[in-house]
Order: structure tokens, then sequence, then C-alpha cells
């Protein structure tokens, strides 16, 4: 069973960031629902898209899948995506797939999330 996906936006400021904050697990149920955040997030247009998957509890290739559609969407429209606060199996997702070089990964600010 899916747990809790839940995906909101926030602003970062007068910086253009635009933080998409994603909860719970990214599977082939919840894929879709955060390619959707992200194709609205990118349509915003902020300089900066900054994906926080702090509290993501499961990624699995459908995830993978999104996130690098949402950065190749990002790209064609002008807008950075970066991904923030990986935890350790996610991360290591990324290295067994070799999608660590497509994005600009930043280290977690904090404890920052509530």
């Amino acid at each position: 069973m899916t747990q809790d996906f839940l995906p909101s936006t926030k602003p970062g400021g007068d910086d253009g960031e635009l933080t998409l904050v994603v909860r719970g697990e990214i599977d082939m149920l919840t894929a879709p629902k955060l390619d959707v955040e992200i194709e609205e997030a990118v349509a915003r247009r902020p300089d900066v898209l900054v994906v926080d998957l702090a509290e993501v509890t499961f990624l699995d290739s459908s995830g993978c899948n999104v996130l690098v559609r949402g950065k190749r969407r990002a790209d064609t429209a002008g807008v950075g995506l970066e991904l923030t606060a990986l935890p350790p199996a996610c991360l290591r997702v990324f290295e067994i797939a070799g999608l660590l070089e497509l994005f600009t990964i930043r280290p977690a600010q904090g404890d920052g999330h509530s």
C-alpha cells in the first residue's frame, strides 16, 4: 500500500526559487501525480525548481522516470531543476540508475522540514 504521498509547493522568497516538497512513496501509483505537480511548477517559471525529497520513504523506477522527465521539461522551459535532501535509499537508487550526474543535488538545509 502506498504511504501518504503528498506533494506541496512553497515559494522560496525573492530568490526566484520554488520548492516542491514530496512526502511518502513515489511509485507507479503516485508517480503520475508527481509528474503533474512538476509540470505545474515548471509552468510557473521559477528560476529554479527545487524538489525536496527529504520525506520520501520509497522511490522506484517510475519515480526516477518522472524526475528525469521533469528535468528535461524544466531544461526546455529554461527553468533549473535541482534535488535536495535525498534519503539514503533514494540516493542509492540514483547511484544504481546512473542518474547522479544528471541532477544538481543540494544537501539538506538544517532540519527545515515541518
